[in-house]
């Protein structure tokens, strides 16, 4: 007498094993490859702003304070990595776009003859922000031209 075997699956349990199959073969791809760069990602985040020569030291900008070419900025990564660089316009504005969400360090580095502002030592100075896909963030640079450097 020959015994018969029956195997029932069912629907659900072929359901989950499908969808769990699909979800694992996702996951592998989206994953991010060993060293690779998170921030490679492109987004539409902007960092933008100006910088200027602050006459009164308030450390806001009005009017009549004249804006700064030629000042360099610099926006890090967290893993501490140049994402990207510019140099002031004649105008002094500076800007990133297409940036991913996250946290980044701009470091501006003053024009020759200019000092940061409440450190006359500093030829730069660092800001941490936030950056979020679809808004503007401003980071603005005020600087005190130095005395006695002959210009």
């Amino acid at each position: 007498m020959s015994k018969r075997y029956s195997v029932r699956v069912s629907v659900i349990a072929a359901l989950v094993m499908v969808l769990w199959s699909t979800f694992s073969l996702v996951a592998q791809a989206a994953a991010p490859k060993k060293g690779a760069d998170l921030y490679a990602k492109r987004g539409t985040g902007i960092v933008s702003g100006v910088v200027y020569q602050d006459w009164d030291q308030d450390g806001e900008r009005n009017e009549k304070e004249p804006t700064l070419a030629e000042a360099e900025v610099a926006l890090i990564d967290l893993l501490g990595n140049e994402v990207a660089h510019a140099v002031t316009k004649q105008d002094g504005t500076y800007a990133f776009e297409n940036l991913a969400p996250g946290a980044y360090t701009l470091v501006e580095t003053a024009p020759l003859g200019y000092s940061i502002l409440g450190d006359e030592e500093a030829d730069s100075v660092e800001t941490h922000l936030i950056v979020t896909d679809g808004e503007t963030t401003e980071a603005h640079f005020g600087h005190v031209l130095m005395l006695g450097m002959g210009l």
